[in-house]
């Protein structure tokens, strides 16, 4: 698996630009604490993920780690473009769900331009092989036994399953991108037959003509819309940026007025706190001629246990370190509530999956599909990829496919983690109150390392029976490794209190906490 660390030093100075409280330092026993010390998190029985410091009072040496997923299939696309009405002119993925017991892939299978696109359809049992069944809804050439379930407009479909609508006809929901190069909105009752919002009336201005996303925020209890836009002038030409806006639960999304801009923002463009100017990656950040060197092609959301992750296409403007002028990458960035975006790994040139070897189907070219599919204890991220950067060079090396779907996976929650190596490092959480009988922790191990948690009251003191001297050592690799004190996991008596969490990492990795009430049958001793 391949991985990338941010430095602490890096991170700390990052978090002041972003404008985000409670940053990590190692720098001896240096501590930052959060402004409301006497409140608390309830977080009841909710997982929760340690990719950012929402949770986190104080750290004492651990590093904030990106994870990569690992792609599967030997690195080979899982989806060919093989048959006679697709070709990969400009590959786009615009959705894959686990729907309806099977998984359901969205691409555009050809076409592109004033011609619009050719939409096609697949499914799958397992994730991995993939049927396209003859959907008999649209005409190829004098033929109906095709998958493509769209002609033309729009340009791009990213559908998800609204569990907010009592409607069943609109159940499926897609952000389209017109030939007008704006966003509207479709619906459909099977993810297939699709019927725009007032003939396809544009929701905002100047989009995009790649991928726009509507969704529900199950959390917030909103929904959300992202879309690109433009910063360009006749100066600088296109600048590729983004917005995300957000509508109520009962609003009428095809209104334009139901929707209110909650960011918008293009890479080396934002409107930051000023930046520590010896710091090379932070300062990339305030710099007006970064749109030379990597632009945002796409940005789309997702939703993970209250946390917004931002699955970002980025173009690479420049040429690359092999001299390949404007690849595509994915990168991975992620906020809460209406904070602005922490960037760290873009900025610190650490994409979410890493490009194929010369010769590749993803050498020059990776797209992310709009959504994750989280199934049996991990994170399937499905990507486009082609060995053609955006500028229209192929790769020379090419001896197998020249593009497809492939898919990458990683463990659930394991996108980020707090990191500690051979010297032990600690972290410990804000007062907060749960509700559960026992404590799951989410981490890998080496074979030295271990992970030991401390249970303290709100002023920071040990309980008596829940210290770090108590605590039986987790090792190994844990998706939920129970916590246990002299043997127990019983934490049920301090449920409903304002606790903190002292976790203590040697050679180890912490991904998420979950407080529960173990199902029935299970051994919780």
């Amino acid at each position: 698996m391949n991985e990338s660390k941010s430095s602490r030093r890096d991170w700390l100075k990052s978090a002041v630009a972003l404008g985000i409280s409670g940053a990590a330092t190692n720098s001896g026993i240096a501590r930052v604490f959060s402004a409301e010390r006497d409140s608390f998190l309830n977080i009841g029985s909710q997982r929760q993920l340690f990719c950012d410091d929402f949770l986190i009072e104080s750290n004492d040496g651990a590093e904030r780690k990106l994870h990569q997923p690992q792609k599967v299939n030997d690195g080979q696309p899982v989806l060919h473009l093989d048959q006679p009405w697709e070709e990969l002119g400009t590959p786009i993925l615009g959705g894959v769900l686990r729907d309806r017991g099977r998984f359901r892939m969205w691409y555009r299978g050809g076409g592109g331009g004033p011609a619009g696109g050719r939409w096609c359809y697949a499914e799958s049992a397992d994730g991995l092989k993939w049927n396209k069944p003859a959907l008999g809804l649209m005409e190829h050439n004098g033929s109906r036994k095709n998958n493509i379930y769209v002609l033309g407009q729009p340009q791009a479909f990213t559908p998800f399953v609204d569990p907010n609508e009592n409607d069943p006809a609109r159940r499926y929901k897609s952000a389209i991108n017109s030939l007008r190069i704006d966003t509207a909105f479709a619906h459909s009752p099977d993810g297939l037959k699709w019927t725009q919002f007032r003939d396809g009336a544009a929701i905002t201005g100047r989009a995009s003509d790649t991928i726009s996303q509507v969704l529900w925020d199950p959390f917030a209890k909103v929904y959300r819309l992202y879309t690109r836009t433009d910063y360009g002038t006749s100066q600088t030409g296109e600048v590729r940026g983004t917005r995300d806006m957000v509508a109520a639960a009962d609003a009428d999304l095809s209104d334009p007025k139901s929707w209110r801009k909650v960011r918008e923002w293009c890479l080396g463009w934002e409107t930051k706190p000023p930046v520590i100017a010896d710091d090379a990656k932070v300062s990339r950040e305030r710099d007006p001629n970064y749109h030379r060197q990597r632009q945002l092609y796409s940005v789309n959301g997702w939703i993970h246990e209250g946390v917004q992750f931002a699955l970002i296409w980025a173009l690479e403007t420049g040429a690359d370190k092999t001299g390949i002028r404007e690849t595509m990458n994915a990168y991975l960035a992620t906020t809460r509530g209406e904070k602005p975006w922490d960037l760290q790994w873009v900025f610190g040139d650490q994409p979410l999956i890493e490009r194929g070897k010369p010769g590749r189907f993803d050498c020059r070219w990776i797209q992310p599909a709009a959504s994750i599919v989280t199934w049996k204890d991990r994170h399937w991220l499905y990507y486009a990829g082609l060995a053609r950067s955006h500028a229209g060079e192929w790769s020379p090396e090419i001896s197998g496919p020249k593009g497809g779907i492939g898919l990458a996976t990683i463990r659930r929650d394991g996108f980020i983690s707090f990191n500690a190596g051979a010297r032990s490092a600690s972290v410990t959480t804000k007062a907060l109150r749960f509700q559960g009988n026992r404590l799951a922790i989410n981490t890998v191990t080496a074979a030295t390392g271990s992970v030991r948690v401390e249970i303290q009251n709100a002023a920071g003191k040990p309980i008596s029976g829940f210290t770090l001297a108590d605590s039986t050592e987790i090792t190994g690799d844990k998706l939920d490794g129970i916590v246990r004190w002299k043997g127990s996991s019983d934490v049920s008596r301090l449920a409903g209190q304002p606790v903190r969490l002292r976790f203590v990492l040697r050679d180890a990795d912490l991904f998420s906490l979950k407080f529960d009430v173990p199902t029935l049958g299970k051994n919780t001793p």
